[in-house]
């Protein structure tokens, strides 16, 4: 199965085709990926949108639909900034649209490194999915950091599928 990695939606993205896919996965629940899914929605292949839950942009902010690499929208979200963001009403609506899938990306975007800390942290992101009602389908590895301390947790709150390292960064397409 060939899985595409999309964080960043440029020009050169929006050029490039898709069909040979099977599935496409948007990391990170940046705006300008919402901006654009009647674009991946073309393509009619599954689209899996993975949201970290501490990383949503509050409904009474403007949002920013700057081309920004995720890396710097995520120091920007470190610091309070969360502009280039989804909010969580876009993200409700996105799972409500055919062949849309919501993925769960942790709750802090980290590399989490005991069980501890993963129980804790997946706890947080189905409390806050459940608190707006959308259903996790799959679960993305943040930094396709594959980790028993987040796959374990993951499994008992009764996701199995999950993305990872097996993906192909649309950079190298």
């Amino acid at each position: 199965m060939k899985i595409v990695m999309i964080h960043e939606i440029t020009s050169g993205v929006l050029k490039k085709d898709l069909s040979d896919f099977d599935i496409i996965t948007f990391d990170d629940g940046l705006y300008t990926q919402y901006k654009n899914i009647e674009h991946f929605l073309k393509f009619k292949k599954p689209l899996y949108f993975s949201i970290s839950t501490s990383i949503v942009c509050p409904e009474n902010i403007e949002q920013s639909d700057e081309i920004i690499y995720c890396g710097d929208a995520h120091k920007k979200a470190f610091k309070g900034n969360f502009e280039n963001y989804m909010t969580w009403k876009q993200i409700q609506e996105i799972s409500y649209i055919s062949g849309c899938h919501i993925s769960g990306h942790c709750n802090e975007h980290k590399r989490i490194k005991t069980f501890k800390e993963g129980i804790k942290d997946i706890k947080i992101m189905q409390q806050k999915f459940k608190e707006y009602n959308i259903k996790i389908e799959a679960f993305c590895y943040p930094y396709n950091y594959e980790t028993p301390f987040v796959t374990y947790p993951v499994k008992a709150a009764g996701i199995s599928q999950f993305f990872g390292k097996e993906r192909i960064a649309i950079e190298n397409i």
